[in-house]
């Protein structure tokens, strides 16, 4: 019997370890995002989102931004999307998934907004676990990917 207790004991510290490895990395995960998007505003961008949020616990980390907007004014370029989810799994953090979502509104130098449409578009990032962290495989997939243009053309794959 005493076995079974001090089986228990382990599995609950083993679970509250884990959840505390969530906890911390998801609110190191939130305020990387947000120094990033400080540290280009500070650099003279507009970055903006309504939320930041991470979520999954407790074997995935969900980073998903609201309505970001990005823009350089000294180029002209921008980009706006309603949403972008950034996922990893808690015991494999160097392969990194990017959802985006199915319509997003990039604005060019020349006044024009390209709508990018797609029935589907991710990205997949995969380094190798070591501290300097190379890049080993990187996949973007996409269904039904569409341009329109707020000055009359379009282009489908």
């Amino acid at each position: 019997m005493r076995w079974v207790r001090f089986l228990l004991w382990f599995v609950l510290g083993l679970g509250v370890l884990w959840g505390g490895y969530w906890f911390v990395g998801a609110r190191a995960l939130e305020k990387a995002t947000q120094a990033w998007f400080d540290s280009q505003k500070a650099a003279g961008r507009v970055a903006e989102a309504s939320s930041i949020s991470v979520a999954g616990f407790a074997d995935r980390f969900d980073l998903t931004i609201s309505d970001p907007s990005l823009s350089d004014p000294i180029s002209g370029w921008g980009w706006q999307a309603p949403f972008v989810q950034i996922l990893a799994m808690t015991w494999k953090p160097w392969h990194v998934i990017a959802a985006l979502p199915l319509t997003q509104v990039i604005h060019a130098p020349d006044g024009q907004d390209v709508t990018l449409s797609s029935g589907r578009l991710m990205a997949s990032v995969l380094m190798q676990p070591t501290p300097a962290l190379p890049l080993n495989r990187a996949v973007l997939e996409g269904e039904g990917l569409g341009l329109s243009s707020s000055q009359g053309w379009r282009l489908g794959l």
